[in-house]
């Protein structure tokens, strides 16, 4: 599970491969050891330019991009995909399924070592590693504790604060055994193997670290594993953290006891901290070979000059990917200034303005008429320029086409007829990637009518309807004023946009995308969340925003646990949420008649395109970049977080022009089509015919 965050995060380019299908694996693949399609071997290190920080170590625990970007590449898992898609064995040499799906074993690899942030050698890693691991994540709660609700035996009472750790179904049968007990049959258990919620931890480094880290006395206070320094955890990865310095580098280095040390070329990562405020100075670290890759900011033009003169046919535009980012209205604010630092992002609305604010969005046409009155792609030509505005615009919480029925009919087109049967005023519009479904300014006056006449005597209009923005980005800030500028144009006599500044990067993170809780959200409305799929069901993006478990509630500004009120309740009821968590669960509980099971998934998330809880923005990637990278030897996933590793990647001597990577994109999807025809074993949510579908839509680096 990812969380992620658009602002500032937009500047980073993440190097992947787009989706493919899924399958599992008894064992009889074998490891891909075909690496570069340039047949060089090159051994030079990754150097690249970030504005976040490694914050959280724990990787059983945190649930933030920013910390599994790096953290997946230091811990090993049981399972990952390779550069074509296929799902392979990494510290589980083999792996079966019962017939009815609701037991899966796993045997692992023997003599993995754990190492400390030295290199020196710790123990072995074995399937009690693994036991020990799911045991810390719910003791801790686990910010994917969601991923497994309903999946694995004894997770669900933990979203409730009723889980008992002894009850977890996970077993080790003996050191290199692994057993999970499923709560219900679940074919695709196998991708969600190469999530971080089912990494290992060696119990006695555990309990090393504090008394508040052993299990059964889970206490954060007391428990230094994974607070952000290199000896806060053990390595099993193909990296050891070297630094991990606030505003100035995160480095790592070759894990030289790696078991699979004979695939990692890249001797050193870095990240270089940059807060994108001098582009002109970024373009100029990458033009010097100081950085590997570059995104190119569009906007900027002079930028843009100096890159087409110097690189030409060498710039290109980067595929989207599987994220989804969204603008959500907070259905219940309570916060009006940064809690954390009193008088920071104060609000300048009176408290009847507030409250009328409140009543608003709880109001279904109301947020609606804000829907189809953004205008997204202009709003996007303010970093992307005219010509890439469109490219990544998504319409949708999943990513359109991740799952097919058997009939071939991609997920997105369930999704349409879902809506066109419940007469919805998003019926016959297109969901796929790339346009702008939502956008219809005499729509939103329609809305915005109904809604003035439901909210009759309850409100005062216009409505002040408050975001956020980081004041010191100048790209945030012309983003927002075209976002005030495009909403005010179609809905000005109706509703007031108000930008909140914030001059403090800390402050900008916490009242917006990461505040601690839903109560602590400073905004009416905010388009900069997002969220990235960590297993190949529909069900990993629609979980998020359950009433009772949902890792996205805190965005729509609802407390879950101890922190819930009667208020939290009545505003999910008023909004929806609680009748989309119905629809969910009735599709959730279809397991082996795949069609209806992906036509009740569709209908549930139309129901929540249909209410505008939250607006489907954007996804990562389209944008003009710059990358010395070997193309195609990138994992080729858009779920979890094998596309985060540096394991099996290069980086080559020069820049790659467009026709040395379309040479090497017409080798890379033959031997790709080869790899999913014979390599994978359908089952489950994919079949064979699906795979060939993804092969065909292959593409090379993605953007973020």
């Amino acid at each position: 599970m990812k969380k992620l965050f658009l602002g500032l995060l937009a500047m980073m380019l993440v190097l992947t491969g787009c989706s493919s299908n899924k399958s599992s694996n008894t064992g009889e693949n074998t490891e891909d050891t075909s690496n570069n399609t340039e047949d060089v071997v090159y051994n030079n290190p990754y150097y690249y330019y970030s504005s976040t920080m490694l914050a959280n170590m724990d990787y059983l625990v945190t649930n933030r991009a920013t910390d599994h970007q790096h953290n997946t590449n230091f811990i090993d898992g049981l399972v990952d995909y390779d550069r074509y898609g296929v799902l392979r064995p990494t510290l589980a040499e083999s792996w079966e399924h019962s017939d009815d799906y609701m037991e899966w074993t796993f045997h692992l690899r023997k003599g993995v070592k754990w190492v400390n942030s030295d290199g020196e050698e710790y123990g072995e890693v074995t399937a009690h590693d693994f036991v020990t691991g799911l045991k810390h994540a719910y003791e801790f709660n686990s910010g994917m504790g969601s991923v497994l609700a309903g999946i694995v035996k004894g997770v669900s009472p933990f979203m409730t604060g009723n889980g008992v750790t002894e009850e977890l179904g996970v077993e080790a049968l003996d050191d290199y055994t692994l057993v999970y007990t499923m709560e219900a049959p679940c074919t695709f258990f196998d991708s969600i193997a190469a999530y971080a919620i089912l990494y290992p931890v060696n119990e006695d480094f555990l309990n090393s670290k504090g008394e508040g880290c052993k299990l059964g006395q889970a206490d954060a206070s007391t428990c230094d594993f994974g607070i952000g320094t290199p000896d806060s955890i053990l390595y099993n990865g193909a990296y050891i953290l070297a630094s991990n310095i606030d505003k100035s580098e995160i480095s790592y280095t070759k894990n030289e006891s790696y078991w699979d040390v004979e695939h990692v070329y890249i001797p050193e990562v870095k990240y270089i901290y940059d807060d994108g405020s001098d582009l002109s100075a970024t373009f100029a670290a990458f033009d010097s070979g100081t950085y590997t890759a570059m995104a190119l900011n569009a906007s900027n033009e002079a930028v843009m000059k100096m890159a087409q003169e110097k690189y030409g046919d060498e710039i290109y535009i980067s595929s989207t990917g599987g994220s989804s980012y969204w603008g959500a209205f907070n259905l219940n604010r309570r916060a009006y200034e940064v809690t954390i630092n009193p008088g920071a992002g104060l609000t300048n609305k009176t408290e009847q303005e507030q409250a009328d604010t409140r009543t608003a969005i709880l109001n279904k046409n109301f947020r609606k008429a804000i829907m189809f009155a953004w205008d997204r792609a202009t709003l996007n030509a303010q970093t992307r320029t005219e010509a890439l505005k469109y490219g990544n615009l998504r319409n949708m919480l999943c990513e359109p086409e991740m799952c097919y029925t058997s009939d071939g009919t991609p997920y997105y087109q369930l999704v349409e007829k879902a809506l066109a049967d419940m007469g919805s005023d998003l019926a016959g519009v297109s969901l796929q990637d790339g346009q702008d479904a939502f956008y219809n300014p005499e729509l939103a006056k329609e809305c915005m009518a109904k809604a003035m006449e439901e909210l009759e005597g309850q409100v005062t209009f216009p409505i002040k309807l408050e975001t956020i923005a980081y004041a010191n980005s100048a790209s945030q800030q012309n983003s927002m004023a075209v976002f005030k500028q495009t909403l005010e144009a179609v809905l000005g006599d109706m509703v007031e946009v108000v930008v909140i500044n914030l001059t403090d990067t800390n402050d900008y993170y916490y009242s917006g995308y990461y505040a601690e809780t839903g109560g602590d959200d400073n905004y009416d409305f905010f388009w900069g969340a997002g969220w990235g799929p960590d297993y190949s069901d529909p069900r990993t993006y629609m979980t998020i925003f359950l009433s009772e478990s949902g890792d996205m509630l805190s965005n729509v500004g609802i407390n879950t646990g101890d922190g819930r009120d009667q208020s939290d309740i009545d505003a999910m009821k008023a909004a929806g949420l609680l009748d989309y968590t119905e629809l969910f669960d009735a599709a959730n509980t279809e397991i082996h008649d795949l069609d209806k099971r992906f036509n009740l998934m569709a209908k549930a998330e139309a129901y929540l395109l249909d209410t505008a809880i939250v607006i489907p923005n954007t996804t990562a990637g389209g944008v003009y970049a710059l990358n010395r990278e070997v193309p195609f030897l990138a994992t080729t996933t858009a779920y979890g977080l094998s596309s985060e590793k540096f394991k099996n990647r290069m980086i080559s001597d020069h820049v790659y022009t467009s026709e040395e990577r379309e040479a090497l994109r017409a080798e890379f999807k033959k031997e790709q089509a080869d790899a999913l025809a014979n390599d994978l074993t359908p089952v489950g949510v994919y079949e064979e015919k699906k795979s060939v579908l993804f092969a065909a839509e292959a593409e090379e680096d993605t953007a973020e």
